[in-house]
């Protein structure tokens, strides 16, 4: 299975790679996501389904409209399939297969053309008893990801396929994270220690009085080299509002970058 994950890997660093140097902008490429048994995993698709496109996917078109994917399926109220979860608002909506994309309390009702909120990931809860990986395919974003926080959590997309450290990120000048301490200020989370999904977050913040990158916990020591994963947190103890990250300096079109902003369809 770590032979397998690593050639992905590969598969998704070559196009991006062997293409720096040219004049398209089209690169395909491939991600995976850890899937952790027994727990909820976050996850986000960080391709679009088109060149220069958004990255607004629904179930159906993440998960197939059949389950191709093959998560696991059954009754929830036996605990048996399982379990997108999906955040909208301060609200929480259960996705599951069972013959069609049901939702718990939305009975027979078909929900394969619900989604997360533009932008942003989920959480998939996994009923199995061992890890397990999902693959995402598709066309590499390369302008900067704008979101629009509120206060309490949000969890979002990163948006691009390859990673960035908070320093290079641009979170910090964002006009919608607060700086602060580990009271006040607005927290980014992360997985812990980095790298793969292993059930954990850690909580960083930029230091009101100093502007450097620390992490709850952590004393006065800079965190800015701690890189940001496919799919992170910032909790909003300040107003909120925008927030812009931006694309790794391989995938970037030019020095400064480009925000593309998009249109809700719902």
């Amino acid at each position: 299975m770590k032979l397998l994950i690593n050639i992905l890997r590969l598969l998704a660093l070559t196009p991006i790679l062997t293409e720096a140097q040219q004049s398209t902008s089209n690169y395909f490429g491939f991600q995976t996501e850890a899937i952790r048994a027994n727990i909820m995993s976050p996850v986000s698709v960080n391709f679009t389904r088109e060149p220069g496109g958004s990255h607004y996917q629904t179930i159906g078109q993440m998960f197939g409209p059949h389950n191709e994917v093959g998560l696991k399926t059954g009754d929830p109220d036996l605990q048996e399939p399982d379990i997108i979860w999906l955040l909208n608002g301060d609200e929480w909506t259960q996705v599951y297969y069972n013959n069609g994309w049901r939702a718990v309390g939305h009975g027979d009702r078909d929900m394969s053309e619900s989604a997360p909120f533009f932008n942003r990931g989920f959480f998939l809860q996994s009923r199995r008893d061992f890890d397990w990986f999902l693959i995402f395919a598709g066309y590499v974003n390369r302008d900067a990801m704008d979101y629009y926080i509120e206060p309490g959590l949000n969890l979002l997309n990163r948006g691009h396929p390859l990673s960035i450290t908070l320093s290079k990120s641009g979170l910090a000048s964002s006009p919608g994270l607060t700086w602060g301490d580990e009271l006040t200020g607005d927290m980014v989370w992360l997985y812990k220690d980095g790298g793969v999904w292993n059930g954990e977050w850690e909580h960083y913040y930029v230091a009101e009085d100093t502007g450097r990158w620390q992490k709850v916990g952590g004393g006065n020591e800079d965190f800015s080299h701690m890189t940001i994963p496919s799919t992170f947190g910032i909790y909003v103890r300040g107003k909120g509002g925008e927030i812009i990250l931006n694309p790794p300096g391989i995938l970037r079109r030019s020095k400064t970058a480009t925000v593309k902003k998009w249109t809700s369809p719902i």
